[in-house]
Protein backbone atom coordinates (compact mmCIF):
# COMPACT_ATOMS: atom_id res chain seq x y z
CA UNK A 1 0.00 0.00 0.00
CA UNK A 2 1.51 3.58 -1.44
CA UNK A 3 0.97 6.36 1.71
CA UNK A 4 -0.05 9.55 0.02
CA UNK A 5 2.87 11.25 2.02
CA UNK A 6 1.08 14.94 1.24
CA UNK A 7 -1.71 13.98 2.38
CA UNK A 8 -0.26 12.62 5.62
CA UNK A 9 1.85 15.79 5.81
CA UNK A 10 -1.09 17.83 5.58
CA UNK A 11 -2.86 16.28 8.04
CA UNK A 12 0.22 16.31 10.73
CA UNK A 13 0.80 20.10 9.73
CA UNK A 14 -2.83 21.55 9.44
CA UNK A 15 -1.51 23.60 6.42
CA UNK A 16 0.02 22.72 2.75
CA UNK A 17 3.31 24.66 3.88
CA UNK A 18 4.74 24.04 7.31
CA UNK A 19 7.91 26.20 8.34
CA UNK A 20 10.38 23.20 9.23
CA UNK A 21 13.22 23.89 10.77
CA UNK A 22 16.43 21.88 11.34
CA UNK A 23 18.99 22.47 13.80
CA UNK A 24 22.42 21.21 13.07
CA UNK A 25 24.44 19.27 15.97
CA UNK A 26 28.57 19.54 16.06
CA UNK A 27 29.82 15.93 16.70
CA UNK A 28 29.51 15.04 20.00
CA UNK A 29 31.60 13.60 22.68
CA UNK A 30 32.74 9.97 21.67
CA UNK A 31 32.28 10.44 18.05
CA UNK A 32 35.45 10.96 15.95
CA UNK A 33 35.26 14.53 14.78
CA UNK A 34 34.23 15.67 18.35
CA UNK A 35 35.98 18.55 19.38
CA UNK A 36 36.89 18.87 23.04
CA UNK A 37 37.21 22.24 23.60
CA UNK A 38 34.10 23.28 22.57
CA UNK A 39 32.28 22.71 25.85
CA UNK A 40 28.43 21.90 25.88
CA UNK A 41 27.49 24.89 26.80
CA UNK A 42 28.93 26.33 23.61
CA UNK A 43 26.72 23.75 21.51
CA UNK A 44 23.64 24.56 23.59
CA UNK A 45 24.47 28.43 22.75
CA UNK A 46 24.78 27.54 19.25
CA UNK A 47 21.58 25.42 18.94
CA UNK A 48 19.47 28.25 20.79
CA UNK A 49 21.17 31.08 18.27
CA UNK A 50 20.20 28.81 15.57
CA UNK A 51 16.82 27.78 16.54
CA UNK A 52 15.92 31.94 17.01
CA UNK A 53 17.27 32.45 13.69
CA UNK A 54 14.90 29.83 11.70
CA UNK A 55 12.11 30.96 13.69
CA UNK A 56 12.51 34.76 13.14
CA UNK A 57 12.60 33.75 9.27
CA UNK A 58 9.58 31.56 9.37
CA UNK A 59 7.91 34.16 11.22
CA UNK A 60 9.30 36.62 8.87
CA UNK A 61 8.43 34.28 5.70
CA UNK A 62 4.92 34.40 7.02
CA UNK A 63 4.04 38.09 7.67
CA UNK A 64 3.87 37.46 11.35
CA UNK A 65 5.41 40.18 13.66
CA UNK A 66 7.76 38.80 17.21
CA UNK A 67 5.75 41.19 18.85
CA UNK A 68 2.29 40.09 18.19
CA UNK A 69 3.37 36.39 19.91
CA UNK A 70 3.03 37.09 23.67
CA UNK A 71 6.49 35.47 25.18
CA UNK A 72 8.26 35.35 22.20
CA UNK A 73 11.76 36.16 23.46
CA UNK A 74 11.52 34.83 26.83
CA UNK A 75 13.35 31.83 27.81
CA UNK A 76 12.73 29.73 30.92
CA UNK A 77 14.80 26.42 32.46
CA UNK A 78 12.43 23.96 32.32
CA UNK A 79 9.50 22.29 30.06
CA UNK A 80 7.61 22.62 33.38
CA UNK A 81 8.28 26.19 33.77
CA UNK A 82 7.23 26.54 29.49
CA UNK A 83 3.69 25.39 30.84
CA UNK A 84 3.13 27.86 33.71
CA UNK A 85 4.18 30.78 31.43
CA UNK A 86 1.19 29.84 28.86
CA UNK A 87 -1.01 29.27 31.88
CA UNK A 88 -0.04 32.55 32.95
CA UNK A 89 -0.42 34.56 30.05
CA UNK A 90 3.11 35.11 29.98
CA UNK A 91 3.52 33.31 26.62
CA UNK A 92 1.31 32.42 23.61
CA UNK A 93 3.37 28.96 22.76
CA UNK A 94 6.77 26.51 23.75
CA UNK A 95 8.48 24.20 23.37
CA UNK A 96 8.66 21.53 26.09
CA UNK A 97 7.56 18.05 26.84
CA UNK A 98 3.81 16.73 26.88
CA UNK A 99 4.79 15.27 30.07
CA UNK A 100 3.74 18.26 32.27
CA UNK A 101 0.42 18.41 30.15
CA UNK A 102 -0.71 15.92 33.23
CA UNK A 103 -0.39 19.08 35.97
CA UNK A 104 -1.89 21.47 33.29
CA UNK A 105 -5.25 19.70 31.56
CA UNK A 106 -6.19 22.68 30.37
CA UNK A 107 -3.30 22.90 27.92
CA UNK A 108 -2.75 21.01 24.56
CA UNK A 109 0.44 20.10 22.46
CA UNK A 110 1.28 18.98 19.28
CA UNK A 111 3.69 16.34 19.09
CA UNK A 112 7.12 17.36 17.49
CA UNK A 113 9.58 14.13 17.85
CA UNK A 114 9.43 11.26 20.76
CA UNK A 115 12.39 11.79 23.33
CA UNK A 116 14.00 8.78 24.10
CA UNK A 117 15.99 8.77 27.87
CA UNK A 118 18.58 6.65 28.75
CA UNK A 119 20.55 5.88 32.11
CA UNK A 120 23.91 5.81 30.80
CA UNK A 121 27.18 4.89 33.11
CA UNK A 122 30.40 2.99 32.62
CA UNK A 123 29.93 -0.94 32.58
CA UNK A 124 32.40 -0.75 35.14
CA UNK A 125 29.95 -0.09 37.63
CA UNK A 126 28.07 -3.02 36.70
CA UNK A 127 30.18 -4.69 39.29
CA UNK A 128 29.13 -1.73 42.54
CA UNK A 129 26.42 -3.84 44.70
CA UNK A 130 24.36 -0.08 44.36
CA UNK A 131 24.46 -0.55 40.62
CA UNK A 132 23.61 -4.02 40.56
CA UNK A 133 19.82 -3.57 41.33
CA UNK A 134 18.94 -1.06 39.23
CA UNK A 135 18.07 -3.10 36.43
CA UNK A 136 16.00 -4.99 38.44
CA UNK A 137 14.20 -2.09 39.64
CA UNK A 138 14.03 -0.51 36.03
CA UNK A 139 12.71 -3.82 34.55
CA UNK A 140 10.25 -4.33 37.46
CA UNK A 141 6.50 -4.23 36.33
CA UNK A 142 5.73 -1.60 39.41
CA UNK A 143 8.32 0.67 37.57
CA UNK A 144 7.04 0.45 34.24
CA UNK A 145 3.70 1.32 35.30
CA UNK A 146 5.10 4.39 37.19
CA UNK A 147 6.84 5.25 33.92
CA UNK A 148 3.43 4.44 31.85
CA UNK A 149 1.08 6.70 34.25
CA UNK A 150 3.22 9.87 33.30
CA UNK A 151 1.43 12.13 30.94
CA UNK A 152 2.94 11.09 27.34
CA UNK A 153 5.38 8.64 28.58
CA UNK A 154 6.29 5.42 27.09
CA UNK A 155 7.59 2.51 28.86
CA UNK A 156 7.23 -0.39 26.35
CA UNK A 157 11.36 -0.37 26.22
CA UNK A 158 11.71 0.86 29.86
CA UNK A 159 14.49 -1.46 31.13
CA UNK A 160 16.28 -3.23 27.70
CA UNK A 161 19.83 -2.85 27.14
CA UNK A 162 21.52 -0.64 24.36
CA UNK A 163 25.23 -1.18 24.18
Amino acid sequence: MKKDLMAEHKKRFGCDKPIVGCLHLRALPGTPMWDRNYSIEEHIDDLKREAHILMDLGLSRERIAQEKINGYHKEVLSDLACAAAIMSGKADVALGAAYTLGQFPDLNFIPLQEVHLELVFDKKYLDYPAFKIIPEIIQSEVFKAEIASIYACDASQTGEYCS
